[in-house]
């Protein structure tokens, strides 16, 4: 070694390490088969990934999008569900084919009329995750995505969105009086659809379950049509529900999508209620991995050095008599070894 590499080694070893920070041997990028990361964004499609030449195996780190916190109203809407997380290391074959899908963060649940007005349901975010292709035939991995906040109002306490999972999604908050929020995802079966308590009133168009893949859509109140609901993410996100005109019925939160998607919340009961909140989508691997779940509007997972531009985020709560925030994107990450 020469005297210049020998000093360079000797100051790095020397440099102080932040507490923050994580030791990453040597040995794992040697064994890299091209240099760093492949980075995944959201772009609203599928993005195909050939195994290059010489690589064995792939490591997928896949984050779900976040839900979108309801719209407001005499108080805020509730927020929407952090992201869950999924990992894992499989084998690969040089010049094979894998569709990878980054979530879209669910769209803002919307208040058209004030402190005064009625909100509408927060959409869930979407799943992020691989597959092979053509064909989508073989589900790799897939991070579930966090639910959509309800609505409000009046003073009832608003549901907050579910999280994403781990093997299973977070469920929807309930709201004081009369409904509950939909179901986190399971390894199994989508999560149930939220209920009303109480019987008449309440919304027209009750909410939907989930489903392979697929978040299940926030109750609404069919008198007429106040504030539209919060769209649900790209890859699955369920929809959140419209809130009523001239009943001011806030809406549901529509429900995050994942290898199974959760549950819809429940419209408002009546106008002193408050919309529930949409369920997580659960996470998977296809060989044994790591899923873990989010918290609150915090996705899972934060503390990893490839976790980036707040992915999976749940959208904060709305301002009194406003719009909701929407829930940022997903993110996935690959990185391709020899052996």
């Amino acid at each position: 070694m020469s005297s210049v590499k020998k000093i360079i080694l000797l100051l790095f070893l020397a440099a102080p390490v932040a507490q923050s920070q994580v030791f990453i041997p040597f040995s794992f990028w040697k064994n890299l088969c091209i240099p760093g990361p492949v980075i995944f964004l959201y772009t609203g499609a599928d993005q195909i990934y050939t195994i290059p030449a010489n690589c064995n195996r792939m490591k997928v780190k896949a984050w779900g999008a976040g839900g979108a916190s309801g719209g407001g109203g005499v108080i805020a809407g509730g927020v929407g569900g952090g992201a869950g997380y999924s990992e894992a290391l499989i084998t690969v074959v040089s010049a094979t084919n894998y569709a990878i899908r980054v979530g879209g963060g669910g769209v803002m649940g919307t208040n058209s009329g004030g402190t005064a007005g009625f909100g509408s349901g927060g959409g869930g975010g979407g799943y992020s995750g691989a597959f092979t292709s053509p064909g989508l035939a073989v589900k790799v991995v897939a991070a579930g995505g966090g639910g959509g906040g309800g609505s409000d109002n009046s003073t009832a306490a608003v549901g907050a969105g579910g999280a994403g999972g781990g093997t299973v999604g977070s469920a929807g908050g309930n709201t004081y009086i009369a409904n509950t929020g939909g179901g986190g995802g399971t390894s199994i079966t989508g999560g149930t659809a939220g209920t009303q308590i109480q019987t008449g009133g309440g919304g027209s168009s009750n909410p939907t379950a989930g489903t392979s893949l697929t978040g299940g859509v926030g109750g609404y109140d069919g008198n007429g049509t106040g504030s539209a609901g919060g769209t649900g993410g790209v890859y699955g996100g369920g929809a959140g529900g419209a809130s009523g005109n001239g009943s001011s019925r806030p809406g549901g939160g529509g429900a995050g999508a994942g290898y199974y998607g959760g549950g819809g919340g429940n419209a408002a009961f009546d106008a002193s209620s408050a919309g529930a909140a949409g369920g997580g989508g659960s996470s998977f691997s296809i060989v044994t991995g790591i899923q873990t779940s989010g918290s609150g509007v915090a996705p899972a997972n934060t503390s990893d050095t490839d976790w980036k531009n707040s992915a999976g985020t749940g959208g904060a709560a709305s301002a009194v008599g406003g719009n909701g925030n929407n829930g940022t994107n997903g993110y996935v990450i690959l990185y391709l070894f020899k052996n």
